[in-house]
């Protein structure tokens, strides 16, 4: 039977053969039909969606809410770091320092009023009042 359908002759007048022949080109017609029917689909699927008065825009207005809360948390997440850097940095740690200060001195004895005058002027020179206000207004 190999023998036979090897040749392309002898497959012509095979029976079997043609009918498996016509079964496949049938299938391929109907593949190659079919493909763009399904492109096309899609396409009208897509249009529909768009179409509808409520839906497409019910979509872009979830969307840009979305975004716009994404940047309200981004900011304010911003401004928590930076309210926090000026505390840590500007205001607590002269604080500490002048504290540390007066507890060494104490412990060294060296005088109340020279304590006071240098942490007085360290203060001073770091500006902490101001940068207290300034937190205070990032606050409110």
């Amino acid at each position: 039977m190999r023998v036979r359908l090897d040749c392309a002759k002898e497959r012509r007048t095979n029976k079997l053969w043609r009918f498996w022949a016509h079964g496949l080109r049938c299938s391929l017609a109907l593949v190659r039909l079919m493909r763009p029917l399904r492109r096309h689909r899609a396409i009208e699927i897509c249009k529909h969606f768009l179409s509808l008065p409520g839906k497409g825009y019910g979509t872009r207005i979830n969307i840009k809410r979305y975004s716009m809360k994404v940047h309200y948390c981004q900011r304010a997440m911003r401004h928590s770091y930076e309210l926090l850097k000026i505390v840590r940095e500007r205001i607590l740690q002269p604080l500490v320092w002048a504290a540390e200060s007066e507890i060494l001195g104490r412990a060294a004895d060296i005088s109340p009023e020279v304590i006071a005058s240098e942490t007085a002027k360290y203060l001073e020179a770091c500006e902490v009042e101001g940068w207290k206000t300034k937190a205070q207004l990032m606050v409110d």
